[in-house]
């Protein structure tokens, strides 16, 4: 996927996205998870956490491109929208919503 919308096509990148809200919901609720775990430890590093949301952030950013790319902008923001709430801690929710903000306006 990665390359498909680094080279663009994203027309040929949609058709390996059947269902692009189930994709993130399945990402967030591992993002919570991973979270909620690293939560139960102590002196857990931050580095981790950040990670997840980048990771995170960066699977939707390519979904949201993709959509966007092939004219599906009004879906992209909903799913933006959804991507955000779909984060149940507040203080990883605002590090999301700045991630995505960072990759491009949608």
């Amino acid at each position: 996927m990665r390359a498909l919308v680094k080279s663009e096509d994203y027309r040929l990148a949609r058709t390996f996205i059947a269902d692009p809200a189930a994709n993130i919901r399945r990402w967030s609720e591992s993002l919570n998870e991973n979270v909620a775990t690293l939560a139960g430890k102590p002196r857990s590093p931050a580095a981790v956490k950040d990670a997840y949301i980048r990771i995170y952030a960066d699977y939707v950013n390519e979904v949201l491109q993709v959509l966007a790319g092939v004219g599906e902008e009004r879906e992209a923001q909903n799913l933006k929208t959804f991507a955000v709430e779909s984060i149940d801690s507040p203080d990883v929710r605002a590090s999301v919503q700045i991630a995505l903000s960072k990759t491009g306006e949608i």
